[in-house]
């Protein structure tokens, strides 16, 4: 592997970097590469769900245990995604999100996150935006805090990859290169239910489950 092609890769600031790469033209420090933007996206996602938490008096009402559960599997998913890396020998890094400020990867490019107590607008302007999915969705309030989704029928394509689909790339890029999986320096939590990577099967299952979570 060349140090040109690691150095490239190390500086790729937006998913859609990654996907433009052709599966032939992947190696094992893509996926690393690709693994890290993952973390990072992962990361940026708690700090907004967290403050909107901790903003709610009383801990025991419907929106508090929402917002918990959501909390507990972005938590997952960013371990999971740390034990892909490390599985594959790479060392999962923090890099501290800052805000206000864009989503890691250039996702949603549009979109400027920043932190608050829970509102109405703080739910439909930024943890839906967050979680949108990849297909285009018309939302309509009914209650407070609570909204009714419904595809959009010849919506307009977003111009931007989705983390779906970077994650997709990912999968598809472990089955390609099928590398040698390592079980060591992995973590498990049982209270977030985080498992370690021992195979390309736990690979595929992780990443069905993270996809499923944010949809």
């Amino acid at each position: 592997m060349s140090n040109e092609s690691l150095s490239q890769f190390a500086s790729f600031t937006a998913i859609k970097q990654f996907i433009d790469i052709e599966q032939k033209h992947r190696n094992l420090e893509w996926l690393k590469q690709a693994l890290a933007m993952a973390i990072e996206v992962e990361l940026s996602t708690l700090p907004p769900y967290l403050c909107a938490w901790w903003s709610i008096i009383d801990p025991n009402t419907e929106a508090a245990n929402i917002i918990k559960s959501i909390i507990l599997e972005e938590m997952l998913h960013m371990g999971l995604v740390c034990n892909m890396l490390t599985a594959i020998g790479g060392t999962p890094r923090i890099t501290i999100p800052k805000y206000p400020g864009p989503l890691p990867g250039n996702i949603n490019p549009s979109l400027k996150v920043y932190l608050s107590g829970l509102t109405k607008d703080y739910l439909k302007n930024i943890f839906l935006e967050i979680e949108k999915p990849e297909k285009p969705i018309e939302v309509r309030e009914i209650q407070p805090l609570k909204f009714a989704f419904f595809l959009v029928k010849d919506a307009p394509v977003q111009t931007y990859p989705t983390i779906g689909a970077f994650y997709d790339e990912i999968l598809s890029t472990f089955k390609y290169l099928n590398p040698q999986i390592n079980e060591k320096n992995q973590l498990i939590a049982k209270h977030i239910s985080l498992y370690k990577i021992e195979k390309i099967d736990d690979v595929e299952k992780a990443i069905t489950e993270i996809k499923q979570q944010g949809d």
